[in-house]
């Protein structure tokens, strides 16, 4: 199974998150996104996403939290989310272009469409058990509360 990981940084408030210019891979061209990347076998999908956060935007020690876990066929996106002021010190350190954004009020055309439904469950403070388990578009509560279990 491929395994990635895409994490989202808000402010404190909960009012913008960091979405990063797409320019790889090719069917994200041009779009936006939040930031991650390629899970390597012996990695953890936590240590991949400080790697990829500090890589991308120069910003580390960050308070990750596991949120959602997506699974369409032999692919999984673990999802993750932090929220700290250190986002507007971001800094752009590869070639995709770094842009803070009201989450309510990103560019519909840009984004990737599965963007409001994560930036919403990042956000939601209603009691929800996360990690959530999103499967072809389908939704449950991860059993165990793990992710790499119950879709490894």
């Amino acid at each position: 199974m491929e395994r990635y990981v895409l994490g989202f940084i808000f402010d404190e408030a909960r009012d913008h998150v960091l979405l990063s210019h797409k320019n790889r891979p090719s069917w994200q061209r041009g779009r936006l996104n939040g930031i991650g990347g390629k899970v390597e076998p012996n990695e953890t999908p936590l240590g991949v996403m400080r790697r990829q956060c500090e890589e991308e935007t120069n910003l580390s020690g960050l308070d990750w939290q596991h949120i959602a876990t997506m699974v369409h066929g032999s692919s999984s996106i673990t999802v993750f989310a932090t929220f700290t002021q250190a986002v507007f010190h971001a800094i752009r350190k590869m070639d995709e272009v770094l842009q803070i954004f009201p989450h309510r009020n990103l560019p519909e055309r840009r984004i990737l469409p599965n963007l409001p439904v994560l930036i919403a469950l990042a956000l939601d403070e209603s009691g929800i058990t996360k990690p959530v388990l999103l499967h072809n578009g389908v939704s449950s509560p991860e059993p165990n509360g793990c992710a790499s279990k119950a879709v490894a």
